[in-house]
């Protein structure tokens, strides 16, 4: 009968302590990362092409589907030979993303399924003068040349600028933001733990 040597538990239980120790460290670095990483991993994909919405975003596409403000007003959706309204009112800033249609109307952003039938308030009260939609995030200036930004469902609203600065214009891709004050362009790699990265360009 062989029994182990008190030296030899030793060493396994000393084994097994350092294993466990290991393991509680590879689990709580893969939690702190999840924690701090953004909730939107990936590619963030733009709503529409950045010098579009410069001129206004009045047109997006959509793999087949056409949208486009008339230029009396109204939102259109063509798809092949068809062309059908799916809203009534001014519009601009159409962006096109994750089966929906997100544009300004007197300063509301307002969003509507890929072919039409209702629209959804997502912010009413923006004021806002631009957008611009990257993945599940909503970026606006509003009158006051404020840079804000929020998700799609109208959740994690704040503002991103510097304060006291004026944006101009600005484009997102992909979480950085290109933004113009007084004719320079600065960059901002989006936001850090709530404060904003600026380098003039």
């Amino acid at each position: 009968m062989n029994l182990a040597r008190p030296e030899d538990q030793k060493g396994t239980v000393r084994l097994m302590v350092w294993f466990l120790v290991f393991a509680a460290v590879v689990i709580l670095a893969a939690a702190l990362v999840m924690f701090l990483a953004p909730l939107d991993s990936g590619v963030l994909a733009p709503g529409n092409n950045s010098a579009n919405l410069q001129y206004g975003g009045r047109l997006v596409q959509a793999d087949a589907l056409l949208y486009f403000a008339g230029p009396s007003g109204g939102l259109y959706l063509k798809n092949g030979e068809e062309t059908k309204k799916l809203f009534d009112g001014d519009c601009h800033s159409l962006n096109a993303v994750d089966d929906w249609v997100y544009f300004v109307h007197d300063g509301a952003i307002v969003r509507t399924p890929q072919y039409g039938f209702v629209e959804e308030m997502v912010l009413a009260d923006a004021g806002a003068k631009a957008l611009s939609v990257n993945g599940s995030y909503l970026y606006y200036t509003d009158e006051a040349g404020t840079l804000y930004k929020m998700k799609t469902d109208g959740s994690q609203h704040r503002a991103v600028s510097p304060d006291g600065v004026a944006v101009g214009r600005f484009a997102v891709d992909n979480r950085t933001i290109v933004y113009q004050v007084d004719g320079k362009l600065y960059q901002m790699a989006d936001v850090i733990k709530g404060k904003a990265y600026r380098t003039p360009r």
